[in-house]
């Protein structure tokens, strides 16, 4: 088996286990509260990345510092975003609302850097807007917009901003390095967020040792943060990123199928119309984005296409 081939089994592997994650999560997160969440999945990845870099951890220097923390500041913020929203809306709308990062940096990078955005972006992200419209506000009435899927969205908005972060700074930086900052990163931040929220009464803290919240915190922390993570950094040095954009952008339709076949869940008309508009715009939008056949490692062209991520 050639490598080409191994690292597109690897990220359609996790694909699959990434859409997984939204199902799992949603299920944990009915025994520990969304900040104690995040801070638990990021304690267990870095520990898990600081085995995975270890040899890289002598070589972290100051500027690796400062970019691990800048990008890290903007992945904690974008899961702390997700995993709250994620306690008031369903599995298949928060894996759909959350796909829209997919689409958002190349907009941001055209809008705020003036970077060149062909018509076929135009015309997912607008596909999108629909289909976000349609899944998120009930029909004529939108003041009965969920908070959850607000939530989820600003944490789109925050991931798309990570990974324009990330393009800048893979150019610049060790991605091991960077890769075991922004995680420990999210962690600290995590833990210093949990006793704040406490005390404010936003998001006070509580857990119930059940098992399905430490076998999400495990799935989450370990799988999705430390090995899917890495599995995608080697993947996408080895098959073209336009690749890796499509099966990300089959995230929400795993986590779909997986909440449908595990937690029951159903949706509307409205809400499966929407579902389908913010495929086909995040399709068209990663279509967009490169026709190239070669393998291209993430860097700041590369990020426009969209990245990978379960909860």
């Amino acid at each position: 088996m050639n490598t080409r081939l191994k690292a597109e089994i690897g990220l359609c592997s996790a694909t699959i286990f990434w859409g997984g994650t939204f199902v799992t999560s949603k299920a944990g997160l009915e025994h520990i509260s969304p900040m104690a969440y995040v801070a638990g999945r990021g304690v267990l990845g870095t520990l898990a990345l600081l085995f995975i870099f270890r040899a890289v951890v002598p070589r972290i220097e100051a500027r690796d510092l400062k970019a691990g923390v800048t990008t890290g500041t903007f992945l904690f913020a974008g899961y702390a975003c997700l995993t709250a929203g994620m306690v008031h809306t369903s599995v298949s709308k928060a894996a759909f609302i959350n796909s829209f990062e997919a689409v958002l940096p190349a907009i941001l990078l055209a809008v705020f850097w003036r970077r060149s955005a062909p018509a076929l972006l135009w015309l997912g992200a607008l596909a999108a807007l629909v289909g976000l419209y349609l899944i998120t506000v009930p029909a004529g009435e939108i003041s009965g917009l969920n908070r959850g899927d607000i939530l989820v969205f600003c944490g789109a908005i925050l991931f798309a901003t990570h990974t324009i972060a990330i393009g800048f700074f893979t150019q610049r930086h060790e991605l091991g390095a960077l890769t075991l900052i922004q995680v420990a990163t999210t962690t600290v931040l995590a833990g210093v967020s949990l006793p704040l929220l406490t005390v404010t009464g936003i998001d006070p803290f509580y857990y119930n040792p059940a098992p399905i919240m430490w076998v999400a915190l495990f799935l989450s922390g370990v799988g999705s943060l430390a090995i899917g993570l890495t599995i995608q950094t080697w993947a996408q040095r080895h098959t073209p990123a336009s690749h890796a954009a499509m099966y990300f952008s089959l995230i929400p339709v795993f986590a779909t199928f997986a909440s449908v076949l595990f937690l029951h869940e159903r949706m509307g008309i409205r809400e499966v119309s929407g579902c389908v508009c913010i495929f086909a715009g995040v399709l068209m939008s990663t279509l967009s984005g490169s026709s190239s056949t070669e393998p291209q490692p993430p860097t700041a062209d590369a990020v426009e296409y969209g990245v990978g991520g379960g909860l």
